[in-house]
């Protein structure tokens, strides 16, 4: 039986907006057609608002 990933979840690891160019950089590269990856709704990414609305702004730009 082989399992495909279905979701990823970034969650439980500090807040991903004080790493927003990593965290940004590796959704996108799991979101990239060519790879034959996730969607881009099957990517979550889980903030507590630490910097939401710089961080935000900052998503928005991409």
């Amino acid at each position: 039986m082989e399992r495909k990933l279905q979701t990823v979840v970034f969650l439980g690891m500090g807040d991903p907006l004080l790493n927003l160019d990593t965290v940004l950089a590796s959704v996108e590269r799991m979101a990239d057609n060519q790879l034959s990856a996730l969607g881009w709704r099957q990517i979550t990414v889980s903030t507590g608002s630490f910097i939401w609305g710089e961080g935000f702004s900052q998503c928005r730009n991409r």
